[in-house]
Formats: C-alpha cells, sequence, structure tokens
C-alpha cells in the first residue's frame, strides 16, 4: 500500500504538462518495501530493466497515454545473488502487495516474503531460483534468463486478508 498520498515530481511542479506538449506530469508515491534501482512497465509488456545506481532511462509518451512505473531496491548478497521483489504485476501499485520480505544470511540466496492478495507475482533475481515456495508448497515459476524475471501465480486464499508465505531459494 502507499504510505503517502501521491505527489508531483519536482522537475514538473511549474510545467503545465496539458498545454505545453512536451512535459509529462509525473506523480511519485512510496511503499513499504519499494525503492531505488530497478525498473518495472506494468502498462503493456510488463518490462522488466534492471539498471545500475544513478541511471537515468529515457520515457516517451504520446499524448493522453500513461503509464505506471514501479521502482524497486535490489538486494545484492555476499555471493553476487540479486533479488528483488516487485509484487502483483497486474495491480497499479504493485508492491503494496508485499508486507513483509527478509533474508537469511546463513543461507545465502534465500528470501522471505509475506504477501497479501492474487494474481501473477513478479521477482527479479540475478540467478534461476532454484526453488519457489508458496505456504510451504512448491510452485510452477517461469523465468527470463535475459531479464532475470520470474514470475508465479497466487491463487485466490480462502481468508480474507490472507498474508502468503513466500520462499525463493537461489
Amino acid at each position: 500500500m502507499a504510505k503517502l498520498p501521491g505527489r508531483p515530481t519536482c522537475d514538473c511542479l511549474f510545467s503545465d504538462p496539458a498545454r505545453d506538449g512536451k512535459s509529462l506530469l509525473k506523480i511519485w508515491n512510496v511503499n513499504e518495501y519499494n525503492g531505488v534501482v530497478g525498473l518495472f512497465n506494468c502498462q503493456g509488456a510488463g518490462e522488466l530493466v534492471h539498471l545500475a545506481k544513478d541511471t537515468c532511462v529515457p520515457i516517451t509518451l504520446k499524448s493522453k497515454e500513461y503509464g505506471v512505473l514501479t521502482v524497486v531496491s535490489v538486494k545484492e548478497m555476499s555471493n553476487k545473488v540479486a533479488f528483488a521483489s516487485i509484487g502483483l504485476t497486474k495491480m497499479f501499485d504493485s508492491g503494496g502487495a508485499i508486507k513483509e520480505i527478509s533474508y537469511e544470511l546463513e543461507k545465502l540466496g534465500t528470501f522471505y516474503m509475506k504477501v497479501r492478495g492474487c494474481g501473477p507475482f513478479g521477482a527479479y533475481s540475478s540467478v534461476k531460483p532454484k526453488i519457489l515456495q508458496v505456504d510451504s508448497e512448491e510452485v510452477e515459476f517461469e523465468y527470463a534468463e535475459a531479464s532475470g524475471f520470474s514470475t508465479f501465480d497466487l491463487k485466490i486464499p480462502e481468508q480474507e486478508m490472507y498474508l502468503w508465505n513466500v520462499v525463493a531459494e537461489m
């Protein structure tokens, strides 16, 4: 869930995107577990782009088009395994489904998440996960080698407000 009201970015405060034909109105917000470094576009193709810190990406939209971008922190373990949880990819606020993330220092490359909701769930991983479990049951997942995008489906929970326990082992 978004922690704050949506706010315009500093670079569009004194422009008029509706009339000048070149500016974009950009609104930002923060979730508890999303930050900086990666980029996911959930409008259209659902493209995942892993960026180095302080990298810029040009984005062009036609008049009256919009895009939703989710930026997430990538956690890199000492064994060079990197992981970032994106969340429910069909939601505008994809990271709002993530209620908790942790990792185990003894088991390098093991990530734990508590997630609320249902539908396609996405994460970035620098290596293909060995096992993905939801509530201690192994689930099928897809992994795109080129982008590091892992996806799996969360089924509709039997209880309202249910928290799924998700474990990814690299």
